[in-house]
This record gives C-alpha cells, sequence and structure tokens, in this order.
C-alpha cells in the first residue's frame, strides 16, 4: 500500500507540530490542565457527543476529512527521548514511510515525518 501511494506521488498538505514539555492548550469546559510533571499527549480529534478531547485537536486542520481517529496517537517521553504510538487506530500511523504497529511506541526526532491516515506533520523544536 505505501509502495503504490508514493509510485502516485500524491501531495498531502504538510503541518507542522511543536511538542514541548508543556503544550499550550486552549482552555476547553470542565477540562483539567494537564499536571506540569505529564509528560504525553493524545492526538486525534475533539468529538464533544462522544465526550472526547484529546491533548492535541487535530480537527481544525481537516483532521476528520484526512482519517485521523479521536484518539489516534500518543507522544511520550520515555528515557529523554521522544517517541510516538498507534492507538489501535483504524487509519493507521506512519513515521517516515513506516507503518508502526498499535501500543508499540517509536523513537522520533526533529524532522521525522508523522502521518496519521493521510494528515502529514512534521516534528520541530
Amino acid at each position: 500500500m505505501l509502495r503504490q501511494c508514493s509510485q502516485r506521488r500524491q501531495r498531502f498538505p504538510r503541518h507542522h507540530l511543536r511538542l514541548r514539555p508543556r503544550p499550550h492548550l486552549l482552555p476547553r469546559p470542565l477540562r483539567q490542565p494537564p499536571p506540569e510533571s505529564k509528560a504525553e499527549a493524545v492526538l486525534g480529534r475533539e468529538d464533544a457527543p462522544s465526550n472526547n478531547y484529546p491533548e492535541v485537536d487535530l480537527g481544525p486542520h481537516g483532521a476528520l476529512q484526512e482519517g485521523v481517529g479521536r484518539r489516534h496517537a500518543r507522544m511520550f517521553v520515555l528515557a529523554g527521548q521522544v517517541q510516538i504510538e498507534d492507538l489501535e487506530s483504524t487509519n493507521g500511523t506512519i513515521v517516515n514511510r513506516q507503518k508502526l504497529p498499535p501500543r508499540q511506541g517509536r523513537v522520533v526526532n526533529v524532522g521525522d515525518e508523522i502521518r496519521l491516515g493521510k494528515l502529514v506533520l512534521t516534528l520541530q523544536r
């Protein structure tokens, strides 16, 4: 499947994701901010009917149309390294053209390309 996509040379919009020790979040009603020591964030799209509010809401970037799940992936820090894991999403998580197995962390570095469904993100400082 990946080989077919690269042969078609489709262009997907690029978005830049900046992961900081404490991400800047828009306040939401009845929602507690993450504790100071929390070094993880769920990436997905907000869905009020199911009461789903991920720490990083990709909805404003066309997440629904691009196949991003409500709780698509999780980024976290382990042993000083930023990692990402797929949360058993339907459309998968791909890092540098390699599909991640569900629930298995993988180290990501600055400049890595992360695809959640068809949405393309680049990890930056």
